[in-house]
């Protein structure tokens, strides 16, 4: 009974399962979101709107279930159950799967982008027949029917890096600056493995970025002429993640580090590699939030160990149908991509 149930999620998702339990992870995991996107549709015929609570409880239950049936896979997910619930809800929510207004959300439009063989999908009936990639949505077609493009369907970047970074350069004035005590200044050059802030400024004339300041950072660009260090603000606004619940999150610097590392050749590239099942791919430096979402929507963590202080964001599995779509998205910005 165990294993045709199984067999039966399997084949419906399209998700390769065996006996080792982070496969089994992976098919609760995709499961668990389809039941959760499934239930935004729970809403009575004069509303359009469910709770927040009654979509994660949603997810709680098949949670619950899975415990049930394949209890080795407790010792993968973490030991508090909401942390991953709540991962799950944030994923969609990010990348506007679900249109939230105050405790209540709803389904959003259904969109669809092709590439290949490959359909995405943002959202779909709960009739609609979709196999899965992580928490992502995707069909395959062999006629091309779609006009949309994987960057307007989930909201990625139409610039590329190096038009970005054009776009920061090109207003306000280079002034002198002394360093506050608290400046930290972002790496130029590998390994970044460690960290990507430290205490030594750049002084080879390259343009590099800053912060200092709290309890709110202020983040600038600077150089190092005619034997002074010279700097430059950059806007709230370009360092604001905006999707972030905390609305002091400034992870959107990361676009800006990402452009500056690839106009000096210092940006590490994304590696992949078929396993034999899934595509595991590697990203070398951390992407700004956008692409991040999208990465995490259509991928599985490599571990599930969510309340560990890395972010599950360096190494993440994904379906190899979708992968040929997620690399072209992100070879269309700037990334580059080594195979391996």
């Amino acid at each position: 009974m165990k294993d045709e149930l199984i067999s039966q999620i399997s084949a419906q998702l399209n998700i390769c399962c065996s006996a080792n339990p982070i496969t089994l992870c992976n098919l609760i995991y995709s499961a668990s979101g389809r039941i959760a996107l499934a239930s935004l549709w729970d809403h009575p015929e004069d509303d359009r709107f469910v709770s927040i609570q009654h979509f994660k409880k949603r997810i709680s239950q098949v949670l619950d279930a899975s415990a049930s049936v394949c209890p080795s896979c407790r010792n993968f997910f973490p030991e508090e159950k909401s942390v991953l619930i709540q991962e799950i809800y944030e994923i969609y929510r990010r990348n506007g799967l679900l249109y939230h207004t105050p405790h209540r959300i709803s389904p959003a439009e259904p969109k669809s982008c092709q590439f290949g063989n490959c359909v995405l999908y943002r959202g779909a009936l709960p009739e609609q027949k979709c196999f899965m990639s992580g928490l992502g949505l995707y069909g395959v077609r062999q006629n091309p029917s779609s006009s949309a493009s994987v960057q307007e369907v989930f909201d990625l970047p139409r610039n590329t890096l190096s038009g970005y970074l054009k776009e920061v350069l090109r207003k306000g004035e280079w002034t002198k600056i002394t360093w506050p005590e608290d400046t930290e200044f972002l790496r130029m050059d590998p390994p970044f493995k460690n960290s990507y802030w430290w205490t030594t400024p750049d002084n080879t004339g390259r343009i590099a970025m800053a912060r200092y300041g709290s309890p709110l950072p202020i983040y600038v660009l600077y150089r190092f002429e005619n034997r002074r260090f010279q700097h430059r603000q950059i806007s709230e606004w370009r360092v604001t993640d905006f999707r972030a619940s905390v609305k002091t999150d400034y992870g959107e610097y990361r676009r800006i580090s990402n452009a500056l590392l690839d106009f000096y050749g210092q940006l590490p590239p994304i590696r992949a590699h078929f396993n034999g099942k899934l595509m595991e791919v590697h990203p070398g430096y951390r992407l700004p939030p956008e692409e991040e979402d999208f990465f995490r929507l259509y991928s599985w963590p490599m571990d599930y160990d969510i309340t560990a202080s890395t972010p599950k964001v360096f190494c993440r599995a994904m379906s190899p149908i979708v992968y040929p779509a997620f690399k072209q998205a992100l070879e269309a910005i700037g990334y580059h991509f080594v195979e391996e």
